[in-house]
């Protein structure tokens, strides 16, 4: 058996043929054979130059289906398991699984961050899940932290630093120039301002004096907006907004003549609907103060792939949310029959094949291809006949169930 590159393995487990061999059954390491198994043999792996015995992995007098071996940690680029003796005179070897050393997972080395209304993780936990373990941040309203010391903050108390990278409103932060990454900016948290301007004369309000400030964060409304990207929405009268994306400069390309930038002022509003059909409402009140409908968090953005209609408060917003409800519901049942043709005249690539077969790594293929695979080999498990039929649809099913969850990938049977 071949494996993909040199890997360090600790465990090998062989499996021989069962007595019951058309209909076997989940095999486990107590399960015996008296017709057809193994009885005799010697697992070696490959040193570089000759082949050598593996240690504490040879068999005689075997009557065990399945035996497990497990070694010290040895580095090799293929295993073979070499018979002496079997029962009716055939060498029958169903399955061989190696297994790489696992390594002990630090506590600091997987964390889960909380974060509040705006996507800035105010606590850190660690693996342990303990109390003792949480890390806290808190900010002021720009994202300028608040450490141990400040305002009866202690470490004690979890303000004791970190090493996440994800700052306020989930920015990254650039350790070299303490600059928060905004993919089409840089933001000065310390400052409350971006590191750049924006477009300039593109989106200006003579009601709205924040609109000329091209470093402003959000309009000076850290507590109810964010700029997740640099994206806007852009408006023309008559027209449904249009969510744009800025250049790589961070410049904003027009959709065309008529259009202007757009953010919620004080007397307009931008309704939302969203794949799930919840509606929401982004604007302002007459002080200045956010008002939302139906959004718990306050922001004035949604994501660019989570909107399917919006437009400005007015008598056309029913029938416009009425039509995108529709076109909704069109279009997931168009991508539904879409897809199920894509199944049925689909065949595995090459890549599939050497994920299955453990050439490759599950992570090389996109989700919408392991979906697609996976749904393929569930056909197949419900078409295949024959004496190992059973086992051949337990293996399909699996290696479905690998395609989409992963863990522990299949083996093989004979021909299958």
């Amino acid at each position: 058996m071949d494996f993909s590159g040199s890997k360090t393995i600790t465990e090998i487990d062989v499996f021989t043929a069962q007595d019951n061999y058309a209909a076997p059954s989940e095999p486990t390491e107590a399960m015996t054979f008296t017709l057809y198994g193994l009885t005799a043999y010697e697992v070696q792996y490959w040193t570089g130059t000759t082949w050598a015995s593996v240690p504490n992995a040879s068999v005689v007098g075997n009557n065990k289906v399945w035996r497990k071996f497990t070694f010290p940690a040895l580095t090799t680029t293929k295993i073979r398991v070499v018979t002496s003796a079997g029962l009716a005179s055939y060498s029958r070897l169903t399955e061989v699984e190696a297994y790489q050393a696992t390594q002990a997972v630090a506590n600091d080395s997987v964390q889960w961050l909380v974060s509040d209304h705006l996507g800035t993780p105010r606590m850190v936990a660690d693996l342990s899940g303990s109390l003792a373990g949480i890390k806290r941040h808190d900010y002021l309203p720009f994202g300028e932290e608040l450490i141990a010391g400040v305002g009866g903050r202690t470490t004690g108390q979890g303000y004791s630093g970190d090493n996440v990278r994800q700052q306020f409103t989930g920015y990254e932060r650039d350790d070299e120039t303490g600059l928060d990454y905004a993919i089409n900016r840089y933001y000065e948290s310390m400052q409350g301002r971006f590191a750049s301007p924006d477009e300039p004369l593109v989106g200006q309000n003579g009601q709205d004096p924040q609109t000329w400030n091209l470093y402003s964060y959000t309009s000076n409304n850290p507590l109810n907006r964010v700029d997740p990207d640099g994206r806007r929405w852009f408006t023309k009268k008559g027209e449904v907004p249009i969510w744009v994306d800025a250049n790589d400069d961070g410049t904003y390309t027009s959709p065309g003549e008529g259009w202007a930038e757009f953010i919620p002022t004080k007397d307009q509003s931008v309704y939302v609907i969203t794949r799930n059909g919840m509606m929401y409402e982004f604007g302002e009140n007459k002080d200045g103060s956010p008002r939302t409908r139906s959004l718990w968090t306050g922001m004035v953005q949604d994501s660019s792939f989570d909107l399917l209609a919006l437009a400005l408060g007015g008598n056309g917003f029913v029938k416009i949310a009425q039509a995108a409800h529709a076109a909704h519901q069109a279009a997931r049942q168009a991508r539904a029959e879409k897809f199920e043709r894509e199944v049925n005249l689909y065949t595995p690539s090459k890549n599939v094949k050497d994920v299955i077969d453990k050439k490759r790594p599950l992570e090389t293929l996109s989700r919408s291809e392991r979906e697609v695979a996976a749904r393929w080999y569930e056909k197949v498990a419900e078409r295949v006949k024959g004496t190992k039929a059973e086992q051949a649809k337990r293996l399909n099913q699996d290696r479905a169930r690998y395609l989409r969850e992963g863990g522990k990938p299949p083996g093989k049977i004979h021909e299958y």
